[in-house]
């Protein structure tokens, strides 16, 4: 009878694993083709290509890609390892099968679950949990970069009253200073929780919030600096290749508001690209009349760091793990 159940389960849950892969090729699929229709991409990108140096550029996002989603296995695995040892290749395919899982669901919440259901173990939630705090770190990095390029843009692109400029630069100063302060204590979370929690289960999850050092943060953070330097550099690289020759500074001042202001609107991951394109049309504006580069460039980094990685992940949702070894 117990073998029964734990069949039953299996093929319910294998079930549940197909419809999820599927589900996200569907949408990948359908944003691809709804986006050629509108903008006629594949012919854009066609004329892209043929302009002299594209194909290196085209082909250095690609590669930058595996470096990004490599720097964030690592990043995970690094923090993971406090409740459970995973190789790197399973870090790999756990933040692969997150992207595809967050294609569905709001502020990619499902990245989450993708990840850890590749544990064995019975720390599920403590992994969310830890999954949460290590997001925050590039998080943290994207408003301190944000910060600064808001103060610069305010300055060079805004005509506002010089007390109105101050007081916006203070603000962006001490969100900095508060997210930096938080980020790196953030045991003092911990404290706070325990005050509202009573039953020793929630108070074991919560433990987690005290197991790293600010060693092991400054080591997170760093790694999340790298990361935002990829995936702001193939963005640029993009911007190139699409005919935009904006100089590095001006470009990367565009992407970092382009990316803080993305980090604070709520969407899914499948309707990103047209907010993305929005926000990157409107700063980018600031600098050229031709958007038209800029969106084809915002869709081509939406499909080679999000797209494809959740085609890989349609697969590595295969190797979720239902059952749980230990306590």
């Amino acid at each position: 009878m117990l073998q029964s159940k734990k069949n039953k389960s299996g093929k319910l849950f294998f079930i549940i694993k197909l419809f999820l892969a599927l589900l996200a090729l569907w949408f990948v699929y359908l944003k691809i083709i709804n986006h050629e229709s509108s903008g006629d991409y594949l012919n854009q990108m066609q004329t892209a290509l043929r302009q002299p140096g594209s194909v290196t550029l085209f082909i250095s996002v690609f590669l930058l890609m595996f470096l990004n989603w490599f720097t964030e296995a690592i990043k995970w695995k690094f923090m993971i390892d406090k409740i459970e040892s995973v190789t790197t290749g399973r870090a790999l395919e756990a933040v692969f099968s997150g992207i595809t899982i967050s294609f569905f669901t709001p502020n990619r919440i499902g990245e989450y679950a993708g990840r850890v259901f590749h544990l064995t173990k019975g720390k599920r939630m403590q992994a969310t949990l830890i999954t949460v705090i290590e997001n925050s770190s590039q998080l943290l990095v994207t408003i301190l970069s944000g910060s600064i390029a808001s103060i610069v843009f305010m300055q060079e692109y805004m005509e506002i009253s010089p007390w109105i400029f101050q007081l916006m630069r203070i603000l962006f100063i001490l969100l900095s200073i508060l997210s930096f302060i938080l980020f790196f204590n953030i045991d003092l979370f911990e404290k706070i929780f325990q005050r509202f929690i009573t039953t020793d289960y929630w108070k074991k999850i919560i433990h987690v919030f005290s197991l790293y050092t600010t060693g092991d943060l400054f080591k997170v953070f760093l790694l999340s600096v790298g990361r935002y330097a990829v995936f702001s550099l193939q963005f640029y690289l993009l911007l190139r290749a699409y005919g935009s020759y904006f100089s590095l500074g001006d470009g990367l001042l565009m992407i970092a508001m382009t990316f803080f202001v993305m980090s604070v609107v709520p969407t899914f991951t499948f309707a990103e690209i047209g907010i993305r394109s929005a926000v990157s049309a409107f700063f980018f504006g600031k600098l050229t009349a031709d958007v038209l580069p800029v969106l084809n460039a915002a869709f081509s980094l939406w499909l080679i760091n999000l797209a494809l990685p959740a085609l890989l992940g349609a697969i590595f949702i295969f190797n979720f793990r239902l059952e749980k070894n230990g306590k």
